[in-house]
């Protein structure tokens, strides 16, 4: 088992949750909800890839 590919999976479910209940209590609106939870998304894409290509050659 790949604890680095678990930990890589679990951390934006968990990150994702948490801030997903506080914009859900915060926000009624369900088009700003999705604009933010898409814009999120993208976010933690771009930093996963820029993980993979830049940091871990380096880290191994």
């Amino acid at each position: 088992m790949n604890i680095e590919l678990w930990i890589v999976l679990l951390l934006p479910l968990l990150i994702g949750s948490v801030v997903g209940g506080v914009v859900i209590h915060r926000v009624k609106n369900v088009k700003r909800f999705l604009l933010i939870y898409s814009l999120s998304g993208v976010l933690y894409i771009m930093l996963y890839v820029a993980y993979l290509s830049f940091l871990k050659p380096h880290l191994f």
